[in-house]
């Protein structure tokens, strides 16, 4: 992860960028520097080297701001964050079901060698700040900030519960994976104690929350990297849900672990779950059914067969827009789901140019709060380009996942990513584009 000083030095220079209406690369141009290095410099991944800061300063006019604050953030600046950042993005969200104003404009002081600047940041941005820390610079990382708080005593245990589940599912772009984690985790703990004082009924309804719970829990390990804690979490996710009665979540579950042996390249134990979840012996959301039908094509492929059947099913199924039974956790699915999970399996297929043209498409519609996402197509992307013999485009598009990656502090994306660097590094090992990547991946 990048540190907060770098972080900080890269959103001053990106807001006075802006402010003089220059792109990256007009910058680079005017102060002969390469685009790349103004662009991880921006994103808190590089420090630009002292000669380069001082002809940056000079292009954007800032008086000589920016090289103090490249000499030494932790002494020269400090960032004044308003009141409401994380705790009050989080309580927002619980608050009203999500729909909070997290990319508005929030105007933060930054004093910088005794001289005030005013940055306009997006809130993601000024959260991302928050996370990444830094001594003398920023706040306390977040992990205290979002854990549990304590259990009212006057409010519905099943409502609150859930409430306090979905804030952090809604936000979950706001924060890295381990601090949602650490805080779900907590008052996971508490859940279970409630229930051992309430009547059966709330009893049963608790333990479906707590299924819901270990879902997002088994989603964001997976973030983070850690595999074997997904699976875990998904298998205590689905025995929840048979002891509630929340089938389509013992379905849901089944597809979790599809996915994970599609991403280790099992196609025999892919096929064997996503048949078993698109034939179940109960009702299932037709959600449900078309990332069934999704992975089974991307099954097929993976074992040398035809995945159009499956696609066209899952496009069809994921079309349908969700009722009001569909269950929360699924409603991040969609036909945008649908045609990356068609790319993929275009890219097993031998069939890499359609799977550029679908995830082209997916990322173009994307809104900014869908970081993850990006990060994830423009990594399937880059090995799309590779797959078609473009190295210079897959090793750029890598680069780009690889910041956003980063910022997200998405762990799976960077998996991929180090792969890719693999094939690269193998087939094109003299191409310049393909080593700054393997540089960049190196030095992340």
């Amino acid at each position: 992860m990048p540190d907060g000083t770098a972080v900080l030095f890269g959103q001053v220079m990106r807001h006075f960028r802006e402010a003089q209406g220059l792109s990256v690369r007009g910058l680079a141009k005017a102060a002969r520097v390469d685009p790349s290095r103004i662009s991880r410099a921006e994103n808190g991944l590089a420090r630009l080297s002292p000669s380069a800061v001082k002809a940056v300063d000079q292009v954007l006019h800032t008086d000589g701001l920016l090289v103090v604050l490249r000499q030494g953030a932790t002494q020269n600046a400090t960032l004044f964050p308003p009141r409401n950042t994380i705790p009050g993005i989080l309580e927002m969200s619980m608050s009203n079901g999500g729909d909070y104003p997290d990319d508005d404009a929030v105007t933060v002081p930054i004093s910088i060698a005794g001289k005030v600047v005013h940055v306009s940041l997006s809130r993601r941005t000024l959260l991302g700040l928050l996370a990444a820390g830094g001594a003398g610079v920023l706040p306390a990382a977040p992990a205290a900030a979002v854990s549990a708080p304590a259990w009212p005593r006057d409010e519905d245990p099943v409502a609150y519960a859930t409430r306090f589940l979905v804030g952090h599912q809604d936000a979950h772009h706001l924060f890295p994976p381990a601090v949602h984690i650490e805080a779900l985790r907590k008052r996971l703990d508490g859940i279970e104690q409630i229930r051992q004082s309430c009547d059966a009924a709330t009893r049963r309804k608790l333990r479906t929350v707590q299924g819901a719970y270990a879902e997002h829990l088994s989603w964001l390990s997976k973030e983070a990297g850690d595999l074997s804690g997904c699976l875990a979490w998904a298998e205590r996710a689905a025995l929840w849900a048979m002891d509630s009665g929340d089938y389509p979540m013992v379905t849901y579950m089944q597809l979790r672990k599809a996915s994970l042996a599609l991403d280790g390249r099992d196609h025999r134990t892919a096929l064997d779950l996503a048949e078993q979840a698109v034939n179940p012996s109960w009702p299932i959301p037709p959600v449900l059914a078309g990332i069934g039908h999704a992975y089974l094509a991307r099954g097929r492929a993976l074992a040398g067969g035809r995945p159009d059947a499956d696609m066209e099913r899952a496009g069809e199924l994921l079309a349908v827009s969700p009722g009001e039974e569909t269950p929360g956790y699924l409603r991040f699915y969609g036909s945008r789901f649908g045609d990356a999970e068609a790319a993929t399996a275009y890219l097993e297929a031998g069939r890499p140019g359609e799977a550029v043209d679908l995830l082209t498409s997916c990322i173009t519609g994307l809104r900014p709060t869908q970081r993850r996402d990006k990060a994830s197509y423009m990594a399937r992307l880059a090995h799309a380009h590779a797959a078609a013999q473009a190295p210079d485009e897959a090793a750029m598009t890598a680069g780009e996942a690889l910041v956003i990656a980063t910022e997200a502090g998405s762990q799976s994306v960077r998996a991929e990513l180090v792969r890719l660097d693999a094939i690269l590094m193998s087939r094109w090992p003299d191409q310049a584009q393909a080593r700054e990547f393997h540089e960049l991946i190196t030095a992340a």
